[in-house]
């Protein structure tokens, strides 16, 4: 049994494969700002609680971008928190 049996969801990128991945990488760029942003956020929650449980050694990593996750600053918070490395385009952010 493994993430994607108790939660069905389609990574961005897994690497190395999807039997013993060492990077599941997952990106989100928002340009306008809604209430689905709340729920993005409570299931990158729940995907890193289940990515410890199955892959301990896999590294959760998310790229995040646009003005919409700009406005909506909580969501954002709570989403980047349960990522172990957090990257943005934007070179004032690096």
């Amino acid at each position: 049994m493994g993430i994607l049996d108790e939660e069905k969801r389609t990574m961005d990128f897994i690497v190395s494969n999807q039997e013993n991945p060492l990077l599941i990488i997952e990106s989100s760029c928002v340009v306008t700002t809604s209430s689905g942003q709340g729920d993005k956020a409570k299931t990158e929650i729940n995907i890193a609680r289940l990515i410890k449980k199955y892959y301990p050694k896999g590294q959760f990593i998310g790229f995040v971008d646009g003005i919409g996750w700009y406005v909506r600053k909580n969501d954002l918070e709570r989403m980047v928190g349960t990522y172990d490395e957090v990257f943005t385009f934007h070179k004032e952010e690096t």
